[in-house]
């Protein structure tokens, strides 16, 4: 199962939509003593890991989905094919930020 099945989101939810779907699944499963319950919770946390890091999301989508552009940039599997890119960061807007320490 995919991390977005798993959150019960779809692929292109921001960050916030993210930390609510773990909030509420965590509400559900945390805690519970049964042995599904904890591991149905161990990977929900590692979901939520995976999909709030901008730059772990984007691995994950580009190896699982086979997604090879973020942003209007091609990507490789470590970064950006030109490196004058640096990795972007989400922002509130979706825009792209450079790191000053590649221009």
């Amino acid at each position: 199962m995919d991390h977005y099945t798993l959150l019960s989101i779809s692929r292109d939810a921001s960050v916030k939509d993210v930390k609510d779907a773990f909030r509420n699944l965590k509400d559900q499963y945390d805690g519970k003593k049964d042995k599904r319950s904890q591991e149905k919770f161990v990977a929900i946390k590692y979901a939520y890991k995976v999909l709030s890091e901008p730059i772990e999301r984007r691995k994950y989508d580009a190896e699982r989905f086979g997604d090879t552009t973020k942003y209007g940039i091609p990507m490789t599997k470590n970064g950006p094919k030109d490196k004058r890119y640096v990795h972007p960061v989400a922002l509130a807007d979706g825009g792209l930020k450079r790191d000053k320490r590649f221009a």
